[in-house]
């Protein structure tokens, strides 16, 4: 056992990663101090991203490099006589991706806690030295993103937490990046932001910017992004959308959801699927009737795997966005161990596949989605 971060509202938010060797583990390190922000009485922020590399035999600790080279310090009192402090934020939310030729890793970080420089680190791609931790590159791609919960509620508040700042849309890269070989032999890494803006980047030159945009017509939402995946053809992104007008009453985030196919050389899109609106829900103004998909994609050969808000697991040809098969995990299951169990929103990563069998977890809490506790397993069925 070992601890990689003493704050009290660090979190280890995403999947620890082997390298390949097999000898040192890197373990992403955020935490969940943003919504603590919101009381006024609240010391807002001290905490900020981290990657630490472990030993596998051991656990003793190879290296540890903060995104945030800067200590957080007072910046200003809020209206309540309140500390607050800064630069804070920048945490790794998800999984890091090793570069083996490179001999580099990559991490995509969150938002400012607080609205002051931070460098540049936040909702960005960071590259560091797999060998001690050293920061390589840092490409940002949102600047002057930071949650104002500390600024007050009053025009008079605001202006005196958070003089001269305005919040930003909290677009953090919450999904692991992507390296991909291009036909040309080429190597990119794909980044993807909540709002389902995809930059690709060059790891060759300090991450510059090939091409950017969000793969769709209509105006995309802000959170729950959970990561594409990729195969030899195409990039597959998950697709929620804002409310249309005549859904504006409606207390969702989203009302309908998707899944498009992007050429990753150019960024075109190559075909859209949207899913309507569910017309089942017990409640159809709560926050989970909606077909928004947030869940991570998962792409095998031939299909892609991608879940929405209200529960519902979906298999799409990875040809046409056709949906192959569908079912509906939000409801109550009688599990093989006798336990309780329930299923909710389909949220966080992607399904596992592995010989022939389809495993899916079902229950994601967070945003306004539905809590669940099932591990559903899918085999192909004889026709």
């Amino acid at each position: 056992t070992t601890r990689v971060e003493n704050h009290h509202a660090a979190a280890i938010s995403g999947s620890v990663v082997l390298t390949p060797s097999g000898d040192r583990l890197v373990v992403p390190v955020g935490s969940w101090e943003e919504p603590m922000s919101i009381s006024p009485t609240y010391e807002c922020c001290t905490s900020r991203g981290a990657l630490v590399v472990l030993s596998t035999k051991s656990g003793d600790q190879l290296w540890k490099t903060y995104t945030l080279a800067e200590a957080p310090k007072p910046v200003w009192k809020n209206s309540s006589g309140v500390q607050q402090y800064g630069p804070s934020g920048a945490g790794v939310w998800s999984s890091p991706t090793i570069d083996s030729r490179r001999n580099a890793v990559y991490v995509g970080t969150s938002n400012s806690y607080i609205p002051i420089p931070d460098g540049g680190v936040s909702d960005a791609v960071l590259a560091f030295d797999l060998r001690d931790g050293k920061l390589l590159w840092s490409r940002q791609l949102l600047g002057n993103d930071a949650n104002d919960y500390s600024c007050g509620d009053t025009p008079e508040q605001y202006e005196k937490n958070c003089p001269g700042k305005t919040a930003g849309p909290n677009d953090d890269i919450g999904a692991p990046p992507i390296i991909h070989t291009l036909e040309s032999g080429r190597q990119v890494v794909i980044a993807s932001q909540e709002s389902r803006r995809i930059s690709v980047l060059d790891p060759d030159r300090n991450g510059a910017i090939i091409w950017q945009g969000i793969p769709s017509e209509r105006a995309t939402s802000t959170g729950g992004n959970l990561g594409p995946a990729i195969d030899d053809k195409y990039l597959y992104v998950p697709l929620g959308y804002q409310v249309y007008k005549e859904f504006e009453s409606a207390k969702g985030l989203d009302v309908e959801g998707g899944l498009v196919a992007v050429g990753p050389e150019t960024g075109q899109i190559q075909w859209t699927t949207v899913v309507p609106k569910p017309s089942d829900c017990p409640d159809p103004t709560s926050s989970y009737c909606t077909s928004a998909n947030q869940a991570a994609v998962t792409a095998i050969p031939g299909v892609v795997f991608t879940g929405s808000v209200d529960g519902t697991m979906r298999a799409y040809s990875s040809a046409d966005g056709a949906i192959i098969w569908s079912y509906s995990s939000n409801r109550p299951f009688e599990t093989v161990n006798g336990i309780e169990g329930r299923g909710g929103s389909v949220g966080g990563p992607g399904p596992t596949v592995v010989d022939g069998m389809v495993f899916w977890g079902s229950g994601y809490a967070i945003l306004g989605t539905t809590a669940g506790n099932v591990l559903l397993a899918f085999h192909v069925a004889s026709v």
